[in-house]
């Protein structure tokens, strides 16, 4: 067990208000500068509506506002120089605001408070224990502060299959899951034949169908590791510490049973895949289905090691790619492409354009502040990898592959089949293709009237050709899977795409972070201790070596945990009423596009009726104790506003 040791109060609280207060200052100091300047141009801002100027006018304003740049090995985004006349650089990052922001009595220090005087031991019922009496003592106060908000940790069961299997339904990335290939369910009959696992090796033969994974063993490859090169990241030095620690990571893979009533079960899991099964840790459950009796789960330390581990490599997967990537970065080189090529008559442009509020201001953000404060103290990656593997995702993003019927199809889950009884359980995939549907409908109707010639009319729209282009270009935005857009079929799936990602694909995996990250242990980033390299090893693992594998023992630790817990209390902001799909479909019917407002009405419609048939989905689920309102039209965000 790491030693608990005491921290200066004074180099804590300045490394707290470095990092969580910087997010919170700067983001508000960033939309300010967009905001004011029109040299910093942001969606946020008006267009440039001069009714007196033509299209080509206009575009040649906009294209000297929206220059592209690669930058400090970011993918392609928005060129912006900050001048002094609009703010400051050290007024950006100006953070040294504690009394102001953030009670001193609320911050992650009180977390420790009773660790370090001795009167909590460090296990994982005294760290559940302080959660549950922090979030008791901040609703009493009637304080808003991330102990006050709801989290899994306070659910008795939180550390059971049930509720892990379900996280890849409805929790914060609820993407990863697919049917396992032949390759996958060879490999593990394999392990489960060394380990004379007959029981296991039964269900892997009889029930292929069956057999989901959540597949991470690509990171080495993304990364040009070799098959069995480390994880990890040295430590980040931190002010007032001589250095850093390291966080390691792992590549894992976990199989999962999906039964025909709609229970999904994890059977193993691959610790950390090195070349192959054989040469890699590999455990199974004692558990092997669902409702296995003579197992206490809450003492099972080596399968609850393994679950943890699984979900820590997730977490990279979710954050740099699922998240920051596949959602803020595609949808930023969309709206830079999209500005430069589409003027602001365009009824595309109109379409599109309500739904980039805030993105270029955020996404300018996260470039300074999230990925080199937050994702590089966290993640068992040198901040070289991070950015390499957010190119590597961003140029491999299969843009028409990702079409929500289509992913999910490619994943096992053939839309026309979400309403059987085996996937009753899995809401994301239900509720996002009814969002893709609804918005769909709606563009279909918009781009119908404005092009009524159809095919003929597209083929002919030059700036749509640019915009395409553009999209593709090596001088733009470097999307080489981006459409060549010829049909109006081809085009209303394609900007249906760019609202999907923008709106209800972001925040199906942005506003749960708060609930599933913030309590550390049911996901942590990175671990503080390797991962174990043979079977043995693991087996041998008691409650000791699960608590310390968290990061919790040394002041460098105990700042990953701060940002695990904290970050994602700041990025699940709720919705302003006024910004979500519900009263943007409202809004839509006064639109001074007469194409637009044609369609409102029926949009604004069918995205009321999906409160209701989402809230059905919600009391069909089997889990009654976590509610998956994340897609409920009043809480969707019309754009990636945070």
């Amino acid at each position: 067990m790491p030693l608990i040791i005491p921290l200066t109060p004074a180099s804590y609280v300045n490394s707290i208000v470095s990092t969580v207060n910087a997010y919170k200052d700067a983001r508000d100091a960033i939309e300010k500068m967009f905001d004011q300047s029109s040299a910093l141009p942001d969606s946020s801002v008006a267009p440039i509506a001069d009714k007196t100027l033509t299209d080509q006018e206009n575009l040649k304003k906009k294209r000297d506002l929206y220059r592209w740049s690669t930058e400090n090995a970011y993918p392609p985004h928005l060129y912006v120089v900050p001048t002094e006349e609009v703010l400051a650089k050290e007024q950006i990052f100006q953070a040294d605001r504690l009394a102001q922001v953030q009670d001193m009595g609320h911050t992650v220090p009180k977390f420790f408070s009773e660790f370090d005087k001795g009167e909590l031991t460090l296990t994982m019922a005294s760290i559940e224990k302080r959660y549950k009496d922090l979030h008791q003592a901040a609703v009493d106060a009637g304080l808003k502060d991330v102990y006050a908000a709801p989290n899994v940790g306070l659910r008795a069961d939180w550390y059971t299959d049930a509720v892990f299997a379900q996280q890849q339904l409805t929790g914060v990335n609820p993407t990863g899951l697919k049917q396992a290939s032949q390759e996958w369910i060879t490999a593990f009959s394999q392990a489960a034949a060394e380990q004379k696992n007959t029981a296991a090796q039964k269900i892997l033969a009889s029930s292929p169908s069956s057999l989901y994974v959540v597949d991470n063993t690509d990171y080495r490859y993304i990364l040009g590791l070799g098959a069995k090169d480390p994880l990890i990241a040295q430590g980040v030095p931190i002010p007032g510490v001589p250095a850093g620690q390291p966080a390691f990571g792992c590549a894992s893979v976990t199989l999962y049973t999906l039964s025909d009533c709609g229970k999904l079960h994890p059977i193993a899991v691959c610790l950390d895949y090195k070349n192959s099964i054989q040469e890699s840790v590999t455990i199974f459950n004692k558990r092997l289905t669902f409702d296995a009796q003579g197992v206490d789960e809450k003492e099972d330390w080596p399968w609850r090691y393994a679950k943890m581990a699984s979900s820590m490599s997730d977490w990279l997967r979710h954050e740099l790619t699922i998240h920051l990537t596949e959602t803020h970065l595609i949808e930023e080189g969309i709206i830079v492409a999209a500005q430069r090529n589409l003027p602001d008559s365009h009824v595309i442009y109109q379409v599109l354009y309500p739904h980039w509020y805030k993105t270029m201001s955020l996404n300018f953000l996260a470039r300074l502040i999230l990925v080199p404060t937050f994702i590089e103290k966290v993640a068992p990656l040198e901040l070289d990898q991070i950015k390499y593997m957010i190119r590597q995702s961003y140029v491999n993003f299969d843009f028409t592959g990702r079409y929500a019927p289509t992913e999910l199809k490619s994943r096992g889950f053939d839309t026309s089949k979400l309403d059987d009884p085996k996937f009753h359980n899995y809401l994301y995939a239900r509720e996002i293709s009814k969002c893709w549907d609804v918005l769909r409908a709606y563009v279909s109707d918009v781009l119908r009237s404005a092009y009524p010639k159809g095919d003929a009319d597209v083929r002919a729209d030059k700036y749509l050709a640019g915009f395409c282009a553009e999209m593709r270009s090596l001088q733009g935005a470097q999307l080489p899977s981006f459409p060549v857009v010829k049909t109006l079929n081809e085009l209303i799936d394609m900007v249906t795409m760019c609202i999907q990602i923008a709106s209800p694909q972001h925040n199906a995996i942005n506003y749960l972070q708060q609930f599933y990250l913030s309590f550390v242990p049911n996901r942590p980033g990175s671990f503080a201790a390797p991962v174990p390299t043979t079977l043995a090893e693991l087996q041998g693992y008691t409650e000791e070596h699960v608590v310390a594998a968290l990061p919790i023992g040394g002041f460098a630790d105990r700042v990953e945990w701060m940002l695990m817990a904290q970050v994602p209390f700041l990025l699940s902001a709720e919705v302003d009423p006024e910004s979500n799909i519900e009263e943007y479909a409202a809004s839509t019917s006064k639109s001074s596009n007469p194409h637009i407002a044609k369609a409102g009405a029926a949009f604004s419609k069918k995205i009321q009726a999906l409160k209701g048939l989402f809230d059905k989905y919600d009391k069909q689920k089997d889990d009654q104790v976590t509610a998956y309102h994340v897609l409920d039209p009043k809480v969707i965000a019309q754009s990636i506003l945070i």
